[in-house]
């Protein structure tokens, strides 16, 4: 599936089912109020489990739909797509949908795709990613302040907008407890991430086929190096 083919699929996807979405400006977020709950919320730390505990989103048993997309065009240019519930509560525990969708840029995809987690971004948010999902705890010092789905998006505007990206070329698609939406893009997510996971691994192939040191491969400094890329194209 070639970047203009997932980018055909995804605006079907969301043009078909953009009666289940809330469709909002990016420039509409709350920055202002978010940079207030990181002002006020230093104490929270970004580790959160036990009594300080307020919430969970993604969290198994419940399903998780996360993903970064680095597409020519966007579907929906400055919009963010909500589904589901918008304000997390306390002792909630519900599915997460959550696809990012920038235009341009592929040079460095694997540090774009970690920032999914928004790690060190917002106080009292703690999210771990991994392939096609985030999981995230919620500190009951964020929910008492009304936290919300607009508020993880305005965090991962600014996250991204450090990277070099401007609202204008940035997409959002967000969700809580909405399992349905979350098997609308299903599909697309984990043919995209098989395509990546193939494109990479022909990558590390020819790295090591272009190896010009195998004689010597024993006592080379790249050695640890080069055993863990064996284990990834095996």
């Amino acid at each position: 599936m070639t970047q203009k083919e997932q980018a055909d699929a995804l605006t079907i996807i969301c043009r078909e089912n953009l009666s289940f979405f809330r469709v909002e400006d990016l420039s509409t977020l709350p920055f202002t109020e978010n940079e207030q709950i990181v002002r006020s919320s230093q104490s929270l730390g970004n580790v959160v489990f036990g009594s300080h505990l307020g919430a969970e989103l993604g969290c198994p048993p419940a399903k998780s739909l996360s993903y970064l997309f680095s597409l020519a065009e966007l579907p929906f240019p400055g919009k963010v797509l909500f589904c589901g519930k918008e304000t997390v509560s306390l002792n909630d525990s519900l599915s997460f949908l959550q696809i990012i969708i920038l235009k341009g840029g592929t040079a460095d995809a694997a540090g774009l795709f970690k920032k999914r987690s928004l790690t060190g971004e917002l106080p009292g948010y703690m999210a771990r990613s991994s392939r096609c999902d985030t999981s995230v705890k919620i500190h009951k010092g964020l929910i008492e302040k009304k936290f919300s789905l607009r508020h993880i998006a305005a965090a991962i505007a600014v996250h991204y907008g450090r990277a070099g990206y401007d609202l204008s070329r940035m997409q959002l698609i967000l969700g809580a407890g909405a399992d349905s939406e979350i098997e609308i893009f299903r599909q697309i997510v984990e043919s995209s991430a098989i395509l990546l996971e193939t494109e990479q691994k022909a990558e590390m192939k020819k790295i090591m086929e272009d190896c010009t040191k195998e004689a010597n491969c024993g006592v080379c400094d790249d050695k640890i190096v080069c055993d863990s890329i064996r284990q990834i194209i095996r």
